[in-house]
């Protein structure tokens, strides 16, 4: 399957700089990536957990709001 974006170039030069500075070499690979961790999330959340950041000096932590999480747990 091929999957073409049209994305503005103002968006476009901050995914550059991100690719870059983590060593993803191609849009497949980011692509694979995002799915990869998207998917993780969504099975998390279907096991009723929340996906979070966590300071472990603190133990304080900041959950991730995302509209297509809270859909899912409404499910």
């Amino acid at each position: 399957m091929k999957i073409q974006l049209a994305v503005p170039s103002e968006n476009a030069k901050p995914i550059d700089r991100m690719m870059k500075e983590h060593h993803i070499h191609d849009y497949k690979e980011l692509f694979n990536t995002a799915l990869t961790v998207l998917s993780w999330c969504f099975k998390e959340v279907d096991n009723g957990r929340v996906i979070a950041s966590l300071d472990e000096k603190t133990g304080k932590y900041k959950e991730l709001s995302m509209p297509a999480f809270g859909c899912r747990r409404a499910a």
